[in-house]
């Protein structure tokens, strides 16, 4: 069931604690918010963001390099998931990948990551 109040967007610098609000729940090792910062200042990195209510809830990243999609990171909050938030950032993220004529996408997993 997909959250009638859910908004996927671009990812702007002002969202940058409540995506790492996100990743510190998600993840053991997880990305500074530096590091997320840094991200917003590179050409090659896209990000968008799941919102509820104003409220930061997932998010997934890609780098756009040679031609091809990367993605960097995909995490929804604990406290969403089972609502589709993650088949939505990635349908955006693909419909983002076909306007920026980007048809080849990978994503590594560690094999510790359930």
């Amino acid at each position: 069931m997909i959250n009638n109040n859910l908004i996927i967007r671009d990812m702007v610098s002002s969202d940058v604690d409540g995506v790492f609000e996100v990743e510190k729940n998600c993840f053991e090792h997880y990305w500074s918010k530096g590091e997320f910062e840094k991200e917003m200042k590179n050409d090659v990195a896209n990000y968008l963001v799941a919102e509820i209510d104003k409220k930061i809830v997932g998010y997934v990243g890609i780098w756009f390099i040679a031609g091809e999609g990367h993605i960097t990171n995909v995490a929804v909050h604990s406290d969403f998931r089972g609502q589709k938030i993650g088949d939505e950032l990635i349908k955006h993220l693909v419909k983002k990948c076909k306007e920026n004529h980007i048809f080849a996408m990978t994503l590594e997993v560690r094999v510790s990551n359930v």
